[in-house]
């Protein structure tokens, strides 16, 4: 089936390039996904499809950068693998490839005097993976899941570093709706 989902997560580690004095300063992240039905691949189900993310981070080596992330995503089922588990517990893996693109930037010297900053033109952008694992938990009887995630996320450093990625980890929950169109049975008894 096809699904669309609703995602809000939590930053819970960050690399040394996202912390400074005052820790970590990485926000929660909200997004949605949009996935093709599950195709069988070997011992694994996989369904492709589209995310897109926000990242805000802030950092007095970088400033303040507020994101989006478009990103091409694969999820892995190891419900064939584990089928001895619950019939509507899932438990898969998730890796993306995404393309990071700044909605706003502030290098402002006078605010973050330790950022190193090439001009005042810099734009953020750039390529980023993610990669995690889930346990999605299927409603029986309505087209609804919630997922729960741990998910790593490497994106651009700010300007003037952008060829170097950063890392942020993020715990987060996910509404999935199911597309799935009910029939009736045509069985008469």
């Amino acid at each position: 089936y096809y699904q669309l989902s609703f995602t809000g997560a939590y930053p819970v580690y960050t690399a040394q390039s996202l912390k400074d004095d005052f820790g970590n300063n990485v926000n929660p992240r909200f997004g949605m996904t949009f996935r093709f039905p599950y195709y069988p691949v070997g011992a694994l189900d996989v369904a492709p499809g589209f995310q897109i993310m926000s990242h805000r981070f802030e950092s007095q080596y970088q400033g303040k950068v507020s994101s989006l992330e478009l990103a091409f995503t694969a999820n892995f089922d190891f419900k064939p693998i584990f089928y001895f588990m619950p019939q509507n517990i899932h438990l898969s893996a998730d890796f993306g490839l995404g393309l990071n693109t700044g909605l706003s930037i502030d290098q402002n010297k006078d605010e973050y005097p330790l950022v190193e900053t090439i001009s005042a033109d810099s734009k953020y952008q750039g390529i980023g993976l993610h990669f995690g694992g889930s346990v999605d938990y299927w409603m029986t009887n309505i087209p609804l899941a919630f997922r729960m995630y741990l998910k790593s996320n490497m994106i651009p450093q700010a300007p003037p570093f952008q060829d170097k990625l950063t890392l942020y980890s993020d715990i987060g929950i996910s509404l999935i709706i199911v597309m799935k169109r009910h029939h009736l049975s045509t069985t008469r008894k």
